[in-house]
């Protein structure tokens, strides 16, 4: 209890600042036009493990709590930016009645449906199985082959879209554990004609300055920290699950909704400082991830969803902030289309 006090009063004391921060930029610099922050709500389903009569059970769960959390989101104006593996595209292929719903709701909140893969390859129905360490280049492609093929297949089957480039705008973001050698996995995405990578390779980040980065870039495959301006893709930064403290990546990362929001106003005064002082005009990004089991009733995750919705849409959503609109909900592919953009004109 203590603890959680003084959390609340470092908030606290936190809103105060930035309150007596806007109020010195609005007097001394003038108010410029500039785009709200874009906050960005990941949710990808993880690989499945047991019978076929245990991942039914959990797909039906999943499909549920992401329901719950498409109905939640549209209450606040919010969107959801979904992947999958291809184990999830199976059941989705073989339940259509619930599976097709759920991804042409998910494609019309957040503009993609995504692949996620972890390091299992297919065998057979609702057979996957990990590879071994270190796989090699060959097995890598498989992984992809058979992950990409099965979401293509699903997205075919609920929104009736086929074709390569067609399929490319639906299915256009990735993330995968598989190749881990970066240079790699980009020269992948290239070749399977991605043009966004998954948040995830970003959080390193936290490990130096316990913030993310603020803006989309085009990550290095020698080093995801490091802009690359021919890199094939590109990545909008946020934070891992909401509502968790816990290890991500090698990294303990605080994700409960008193360090989000402080986070967040660390981020506005940066884009206050960008609008009225540094005029660099670049994106701003902020936001988090979440698998589908992180959905279910009685996760923190599911507790915590509503709050920072709701603290969101209080006081930044379509909200003047030092004379621009402070926040907006947005799908990862709009982030990264304002990204190409901005690389356009600058």
């Amino acid at each position: 209890m203590v603890l959680v006090r003084s959390i609340h009063c470092r908030v606290t004391q936190l809103l105060r600042m930035t309150a007596l921060c806007i109020i010195v930029v609005w007097c001394v610099y003038p108010v410029t036009a500039a785009q709200p922050i874009m906050v960005l709500i990941d949710l990808h389903a993880d690989p499945f493990f047991g019978t076929p009569t245990i991942q039914q059970q959990v797909f039906r769960d999943w499909v549920d709590a992401t329901n719950w959390t498409l109905d939640t989101a549209d209450a606040h104006g919010a969107k959801i930016s979904f992947l999958c593996g291809g184990d999830f595209a199976e059941w989705v292929i073989e339940d259509p009645a619930r599976g097709n719903p759920l991804l042409q709701r998910l494609y019309a909140s957040g503009g993609q449906l995504g692949t996620h893969s972890h390091d299992q390859v297919r065998f057979a129905t609702h057979d996957w199985r990990s590879l071994p360490p270190n796989s090699t280049p060959p097995q890598a492609l498989q992984l992809w082959n058979n992950h990409v093929g099965q979401v293509n297949a699903a997205i075919t089957a609920a929104l009736g879209v086929s074709g390569g480039p067609q399929l490319a705008v639906v299915n256009c973001s990735r993330g995968s554990h598989v190749p881990s050698d970066n240079a790699f996995r980009l020269q992948l995405m290239s070749d399977f004609g991605f043009t966004i990578h998954e948040q995830g390779p970003d959080e390193q980040f936290y490990a130096y300055f316990q913030h993310y980065p603020m803006n989309p870039n085009r990550p290095s495959g020698s080093n995801m920290l490091q802009h690359d301006p021919n890199g094939p893709v590109v990545l909008s930064p946020f934070g891992p699950v909401l509502g968790k403290n816990e290890v991500h990546f090698g990294i303990n990362q605080d994700m409960r909704t008193p360090a989000v929001q402080a986070r967040f106003l660390l981020e506005i005064l940066n884009w206050l400082h960008d609008i009225h002082v540094a005029g660099t005009q670049r994106v701003w990004v902020t936001g988090w991830g979440s698998h589908c089991h992180d959905m279910l009733t009685g996760t923190p995750t599911r507790t915590e969803f509503p709050i920072m919705l709701d603290w969101l849409t209080a006081h930044f959503v379509d909200q003047p902030v030092g004379g621009n609109i402070a926040a907006q909900f947005a799908g990862v592919p709009a982030a990264r289309d304002a990204y190409l953009a901005w690389e356009t004109a600058h």
